[in-house]
């Protein structure tokens, strides 16, 4: 929570709002990743229409066919793939909560200070 504190007190001296971002960091997939990955293509339901959908295209190069549903796949699933670099939204409210009820209790404390 000292971090948190430290970028509250930069927000405010500076002026500007920052807000969450995540980034995906490393290249290429490691195999924690692979294997979620080929886990959900294990799990994919066949539709019906499937079959019929594979003939319509029976042009196209299957290994090309398979190239780019496994990347439209990849970036559908980018947020569960590779190494993520910072905190994401349910971390962030977690933290923040804890943060203003640890702000209460001290201004509670104090006032009881003030008191005596």
């Amino acid at each position: 929570t000292e971090e948190f504190k430290e970028l509250q007190r930069i927000q405010k001296e500076v002026g500007a709002e920052m807000r969450l971002a995540t980034i995906q960091g490393g290249a290429g997939l490691d195999d924690v990743s692979c294997e979620y990955l080929a886990e959900q293509i294990r799990n994919i339901h066949v539709h019906e229409d499937a079959a019929e959908l594979l003939a319509y295209m029976g042009e196209m190069d299957k290994e090309m066919l398979l190239e780019k549903l496994i990347s439209h796949m990849m970036e559908q699933e980018q947020h569960n793939i590779g190494t993520q670099i910072g905190f994401d939204q349910n971390t962030v409210d977690e933290m923040m909560q804890g943060y203003v009820a640890e702000q209460k209790a001290t201004r509670s404390t104090n006032r009881r200070k003030k008191r005596r």
